[in-house]
């Protein structure tokens, strides 16, 4: 297998895991804040559906390829500077999936009168968008590097790296 569809399936098994943490975590804290509490089977189709979502982003948005530019505009070395590189890795993650899961929950809450009708739509999504950015970052500087380690050893990257990023 190339290296190109190595580092592909690595995107994709990194997207769907903080797509199924992050989908819990944020349907969670949304259901704990309602009445009726936090529902198991809501739960589930929340991190079902998050999961989806995420592995569509991940296809669609090259993380990778964004948090290399992103650290190069910033001056950034990962070799060198590996504290600040998971720092803003973490800050692209949170920057790109956030506020699309977010944004989905908030409207699929509201479509199935999920949230009372005197809750005005922008000012609720904006309060749960700041919430879960700042909820989402540590989640994400945790799960990925995880996650990416995990993906390197099931899909045989030797040294947890890619060939053209060892020195």
């Amino acid at each position: 297998m190339d290296m190109k569809k190595t580092m592909m399936k690595v995107g994709i098994m990194i997207s769907l895991a903080n797509g199924i943490v992050l989908g819990a975590l944020f349907s969670s804290i949304g259901m704990a804040k309602s009445p009726a509490g936090i529902i198991p089977m809501g739960v589930l189709t929340s991190v079902l559906l998050s999961a989806v979502i995420s592995v569509i982003v991940g296809l669609i948005i090259p993380m990778k390829i964004v948090t290399e530019k992103v650290n190069a505009k910033l001056g950034i070395d990962p070799a060198r500077q590996k504290a600040l590189a998971c720092f803003v890795e973490g800050l692209v993650g949170d920057f790109i999936f956030t506020p699309i899961l977010c944004t989905f929950f908030v409207f699929k809450n509201y479509f199935q009168h999920n949230l009372p009708p005197q809750v005005p739509i922008v000012p609720y999504w904006l309060k749960e968008l700041g919430l879960d950015l700042l909820i989402a970052l540590p989640i994400t500087m945790i799960i990925v590097p995880l996650v990416r380690k995990q993906a390197f050893k099931i899909l045989g990257v030797p040294a947890g790296r890619p060939p053209q990023e060892r020195p």
